[in-house]
């Protein structure tokens, strides 16, 4: 038909929207209602295609289907008057831009899956697609994908062994559509992880060589999970596949999660996030010390020293990524410098960064610590610790003192009278939470130490075991409790090794926990990437 002809006096064709095989898509305008549609012209020799899609279309309620509303024949064709769906096809969109953001192909798949489930499960007999494919979904200016092309669809029935004839295209089309076997929901499942590699890589499937490599082959910083995914979609054998979409789009939800930390974490490093200086102390906890300024430091760009104050203690050096330095004998040295510049009055001219050794990693984490002798708490007596403190403040975008609030000395009162936070990670439970609302009356009322600034962790955090959250809250009240990190038997292994990093790693394995917890003192602040994908649909309309 050619642009302007009335069909039926009343739809007037503006253009051409897409021709294939079989037939011709043109938009056109209800000139009564001034409302526009798209028309499927098809020959009348392809006529039992053309009923078996409206037949198939009128039963369908989906957000993502089409409707149709009319259907008109001549001598010749019949045309079909379905939804106009404005927007962009995903083989368009892929032209244009190459491979898809994995974020947003999993949002998008998840969408997918979504119709397909409903497809499935239509009764009496379930609808299988059998024919998806990008150019085949469209991509509205809203984000929202559509499923158009009902053309090939066929209804599921138990008792057929075979589809009757190969029907699908090339590079998507499962083993079965070959007449290997009954086309099923696994078969659209299929299709679906082709068209996701294809998304992913900008390689078509439908072209020479026919193949599909796993997608990290293409681009190595796809996640391997994505990877999994669509190597269990693509499998020959239909019964190795993932067998519903509900199934699928489970394990795009769990790589959804896991896309979010990874995502969080990269936009916490690329951004600068302004924020007060602040100087924390922490209770004989060097576990937690390390793994909290690994994780300030790798999900920022902050720079942090940890001081370790708590001479009786030799767990410090066992959580550090140290490069295979000493950082006991090399902190005497530190220690001693100090020492002198404090009896000279001169701490504050020191070039502090100079007197940490790098923790390894982002290079952003220092330490500072002594040899490990109760001794030391009597040759460095006369240490300038306020100095020293505020050395540290001036240097330093976050300050963390391990103390042992067990000894009640200079190097455990002073450091919590100048602390913005003290920080107790202790067990959540009962008798843990009274020990430290003891200790804190107790420092209150003897050395003046703030209750306020004292909060809570539940470390190792075992569910079911210890205080639920809701306890915790209540007890300890919403300023004390600040959150939990779980226990984790890696950590526990890696424990009784040498030279483990596991503190290095925690952030990446409690990424969530932390962030959450270093929120709460406005350190990093908590940040969501629901907005990535609209600005990123934004550029493309």
């Amino acid at each position: 038909m050619a642009v302007g002809v009335m069909l039926e006096g009343r739809y007037k064709i503006r253009q051409v929207l897409g021709q294939g095989g079989m037939s011709t898509v043109y938009l056109a305008e209800d000139i009564k209602l001034g409302t526009y549609w798209a028309i499927k012209q098809i020959p009348k020799n392809n006529v039992a295609n053309v009923y078996d899609e409206c037949d198939i279309l009128k039963r369908l309620n989906h957000p993502a289907l089409p409707r149709v509303t009319d259907i008109i024949e001549d001598s010749r064709y019949v045309y079909v008057v379905v939804d106009y769906i404005g927007g962009e096809t995903l083989s368009t969109l892929i032209s244009q831009c190459g491979g898809i953001p994995e974020p947003t192909v999993v949002e998008w798949a998840g969408q997918l899956c979504d119709v397909l489930s409903y497809l499935h499960n239509v009764k009496p007999n379930p609808i299988i697609y059998r024919d998806m494919k990008p150019s085949n979904i469209i991509l509205t200016p809203e984000g929202k994908l559509k499923l158009i092309d009902f053309g090939i669809s066929r209804e599921f029935k138990k008792d057929s062994a075979n589809d009757t004839v190969y029907i699908g295209t090339r590079g998507y089309a499962a083993p079965e559509q070959y007449g290997e076997g009954q086309t099923s929901a696994s078969t659209d499942i299929y299709s679906l992880g082709v068209t996701l590699h294809y998304l992913l890589t900008g390689k078509d499937p439908a072209k020479p060589p026919y193949e599909l490599k796993p997608v990290r082959h293409y681009n190595k910083s796809l996640s391997k999970d994505i990877e999994k995914i669509i190597d269990k979609c693509t499998r020959h054998n239909s019964f190795d596949r993932y067998q519903t979409a509900d199934e699928l789009a489970a394990a795009l939800n769990a790589l959804t999660q896991s896309n979010k930390k990874r995502k969080q974490s990269l936009e916490a490093k690329d951004q600068v996030v302004a924020f007060k200086k602040l100087v924390l102390t922490i209770w004989a906890n060097a576990g937690f010390a390390c793994e909290l300024g690994y994780t300030v430091t790798g999900l920022s760009n902050h720079t942090a020293v940890i001081i370790n104050l708590d001479f009786a203690s030799s767990t410090l050096d066992s959580f550090l990524d140290n490069e295979n330095e000493c950082l006991e004998n090399s902190g005497e040295t530190c220690f001693d410098e100090l020492l002198e510049a404090s009896r000279e009055n001169r701490v504050q001219l020191l070039d502090f960064k100079k007197l940490c050794k790098k923790a390894g990693g982002s290079g952003r984490l220092h330490i500072l610590t002594a040899p490990y002798s109760a001794g030391n708490i009597d040759k460095y007596k006369e240490l300038d610790l306020s100095g020293l403190i505020e050395l540290s403040y001036n240097t330093f975008d976050l300050t963390v003192i391990i103390v042992n609030p067990s000894l009640y000395d200079t190097f455990s009162i002073i450091p919590q009278k100048r602390a913005d936070f003290n920080i107790a990670p202790i067990a959540g439970s009962i008798d843990a939470i009274s020990e430290y609302e003891r200790y804190l009356l107790y420092m209150s009322e003897k050395y003046g130490i703030s209750v306020e600034k004292a909060k809570l962790v539940a470390w190792e955090y075992k569910k079911g075991i210890n205080l639920p959250f809701n306890i915790l809250q209540r007890v300890l009240g919403g300023n004390s409790y600040i959150g939990y990190v779980n226990y984790d038997s890696e950590r526990e292994r890696q424990r009784n090794l040498e030279n483990s990093i596991y503190a290095k790693q925690a952030y990446t394995r409690h990424s969530e926990e932390y962030t959450a917890l270093l929120s709460r003192l406005n350190i990093i602040p908590v940040k969501t990437f629901k907005d990535t994908v609209k600005g990123w649909l934004s550029r493309l309309f």
